[in-house]
């Protein structure tokens, strides 16, 4: 049910990473903004679309921005705040899964809009009212807000609302089984969505379509919806979507096999093949719930199959996903304390290393007394300088074990220090302004700053989980798969992602790579690479820059060149480019942040397959990177 509000939010707010980077953007712009207002009208659409920006960021932060803002209009009387804030309050609940509250705030919004007579914001709201109807299952309220929806929507020509309003009452009818109905207004919303051109919209409703179809057992005709389906989630990258759509092919052709015996093989094969897909999509996107359905689907698939061992084998599989997950939490938890023990705990193995020494040397001690006596004393000093000596050696040993665990340390601190001190900054701002100003603040800035606080807060979380996964690659615990790829297919999907940032410089990313090319490399962790790398060529070229990417082949390595004319660097950055402890912090020609991690990231990604990274730079010239990939595997 949740998909019909998910299209009407989907253009609004979208849950890729490169999206929320923008919305952390935004939210910090409007901050700034909140500062500097002075008229309250602002100050309230400053607050209500901090909110809009934190609907899947943080809803519960969201919802602290709304409030002030409700309070705020309720208290000058202006409508059009309340209604806006009472309606983002009602998706931060929704999302949160408050439905009675989120109810309750749609009903406040559309009464507010109804006395502003906003037409487009009244039927919205019928749209995300029917959608919460939908998910506490009072199906009979939903089918009335949607057509309520869609009967304004009609008289005021809105065609992707109108698509939304179909689109949700075609799950309505799914829901309560009139699979007939359910279709008829599928179709009716694909209709809309391409008058529109909306891939997003197109896409999930063909999928939708296909599981009407499978439900009803007609999987042919659900294949063929699923099949175009995920030709749409690959076109907009829409990774969760494209896995889902695997999954749901694999079962497909999987129930296929079971009503066609003469094609059973090549049915369960293709069924094995996508649900694999999916398989992989999921595991390295952490989506447990989603990996564990897969597994079981899996193991039915290879038993239909005759292939007892691997059915035997996903079953294990999906038993034990649930410990996967608590194993994974748990090594996440133990990372966090791993550096501050550390230490002490080698401390501690020295002292007792040292009493064992102490111990040994008594024992050797009374032993000879008693044995030998007096006339073997010299031999006694020999042995004892004899062991001194040995222990002195020992304890250098150590002295150098533990004189390069500080120096990783220090590495390791160095990048915490930098990283945290600017969300620590903004927190001690607030404290400040908390323990400066506090008599003049009302309770509505009060609560604001403290909402503030909390987000600097999360933000100080995120910075620590992004060192986190920096120690998982440094413990080797990030999955490792090289294949072939076509190389310019792997560098466009690099480049689609970052599109977006080099528009707003005005950035022209020219790609000469030959069609024919090929690179062996792991696919995830290759794309990582050159997306930061072309991230940091973005980040340091001034507006109307050109960067260029080209490769070539010798013998035994694939070589790709990514060039900028950016503001370059010079002999002493370019040498220190690579190392952890000699870090180059400088911002991009926006001020953009850079924390140098990044290209030492690279610098290790490469090398895990066998290649290498050079940088070749000029002040006021640019920058050219230079990475090689073997083409074969690494013995």
């Amino acid at each position: 049910m949740k998909k019909a509000a998910i299209l009407v939010i989907f253009l609004m707010i979208t849950g890729t990473n490169l999206a929320q980077n923008s919305d952390l953007l935004k939210i910090d712009s409007l901050k700034t903004e909140l500062k500097k207002a002075k008229n309250d009208t602002i100050k309230i659409n400053i607050l209500n679309e901090i909110c809009f920006h934190n609907f899947y960021l943080d809803p519960m932060i969201g919802m602290g921005y709304s409030e002030i803002a409700l309070n705020m209009s309720t208290r000058i009387n202006w409508k059009k705040g309340m209604a806006v804030a009472n309606n983002h309050l009602g998706m931060c609940n929704w999302v949160t899964k408050n439905y009675a509250k989120s109810i309750r705030s749609f009903q406040k919004a559309i009464n507010y809009y109804k006395e502003l007579k906003d037409q487009a914001n009244i039927a919205d709201n019928y749209n995300r009212l029917a959608t919460v109807y939908g998910d506490v299952e009072k199906y009979k309220e939903a089918l009335y807000y949607f057509n309520s929806a869609y009967q304004i929507d009609i008289k005021i020509n809105h065609i992707f609302q109108i698509a939304s309003d179909l689109f949700g009452i075609a799950e309505i009818h799914n829901k309560i089984g009139n699979y007939k109905l359910a279709l008829d207004y599928y179709a009716k919303a694909y209709q809309k969505y391409s008058e529109i051109k909306n891939t997003y919209g197109m896409s999930i409703t063909n999928f939708n379509t296909g599981k009407t179809y499978s439900v009803q057992k007609k999987h042919s005709t659900a294949l063929q919806f699923y099949n175009k389906a995920l030709t749409g989630f690959i076109e907009i990258k829409s990774r969760y979507h494209i896995a889902n759509a695997y999954l749901e092919i694999g079962k497909a052709y999987y129930n296929l096999s079971l009503e066609n015996k003469t094609e059973k093989n090549k049915y369960l094969k293709l069924a094995i093949k996508n649900l694999n897909e999916a398989t992989g999509i999921f595991t390295y996107d952490e989506k447990f719930d989603k990996v564990n359905e897969c597994y079981i689907e899996l193991s039915k698939t290879y038993e239909e199959n005759g292939d007892f061992k691997m059915a035997l084998k996903c079953y294990k599989k999906y038993v034990n996903i649930d410990q996967t997950v608590l194993t994974y939490e748990k090594e996440n938890r133990l990372t966090q304390i791993k550096t501050e023990r550390e230490f002490d705990l080698k401390d501690k193995k020295i002292e007792i290393q040292k009493l064992h020494i102490k111990r040994d040397t008594r024992k050797v001690y009374t032993l000879v007394i008693i044995t030998i006596g007096t006339v073997i004393l010299l031999s006694l000093l020999l042995l004892l300088y004899t062991f001194k000596r040995k222990s002195n050696k020992m304890l250098l040993e150590k002295n150098k074990e533990i004189s390069n665990v500080n120096k990783q340390k220090d590495k390791f601190f160095s990048i915490i220090a930098h990283d945290l001190r600017g969300p620590f900054g903004g927190f001690l701002g607030l404290t400040e302004l908390l323990a400066e100003d506090i008599d003049m603040m009302d309770k509505e800035e009060i609560q604001f700053t403290a909402v503030n606080m909390r987000s600097s807060a999360h933000n100080l979380s995120s910075l620590l989980d992004n060192l986190l996964e920096w120690s998982r690659m440094e413990q080797g615990l990030i999955s490792f798969q090289p294949k072939h790829h076509n190389l310019l297919q792997v560098i466009k999907e690099c480049v689609a992602t970052l599109q977006d940032a080099s528009n707003k410089k005005d950035i022209v990313i020219e790609n000469s790579i030959d069609d024919t090319l090929e690179i062996y490399a792991d696919r995830n962790i290759s794309q990582s690479v050159f997306r930061n790398i072309l991230s940091n060529a973005i980040k340091f070229t001034p507006k109307g820059g050109a960067i260029k990417i080209n490769a070539k082949e010798d013998a035994n390595d694939t070589i790709i060149s990514i060039s900028d004319t950016g503001i370059g660097m010079n002999a002493k950055m370019v040498k220190n480019a690579f190392q952890l402890d000699a870090k180059i912090n400088r911002k991009g020609t926006e001020d953009e942040p850079s924390t140098g991690l990044g290209l030492i990231l690279c610098k290790e990604f490469i090398e895990k397959h066998g290649g290498k990274i050079w940088i070749e730079s000029e002040e006021h010239k640019g920058t050219t990177f230079h990475f090689s990939f073997p083409k074969q595997p690494q013995v």
